[in-house]
């Protein structure tokens, strides 16, 4: 079991994260999520997809009522 799969579909937030990442003894660094939507956007992955991921709406009617991605 991975870290995300031990929250369920509780809300995490920075603390929540920090925190969970020090309990099983590991470093956490925000910096490192920036890092992970760059890599993404370097593989190719649709930039509609990154906003998605990271909880923001972009403001095209495209994406707001169209864009399903599978």
């Amino acid at each position: 079991m991975n870290l995300v799969e031990k929250h369920g579909v509780e809300v995490l937030n920075y603390d929540k994260t920090r925190l969970t990442f020090e309990r099983n003894d590991q470093k956490f660094y925000i910096s490192y999520c920036g890092k992970v939507f760059t890599f993404l956007r370097s593989e190719g992955i649709e930039p509609e997809l990154i906003d998605l991921l990271q909880g923001s709406i972009p403001n095209s009617e495209f994406v707001r009522h169209y864009y399903r991605p599978t």
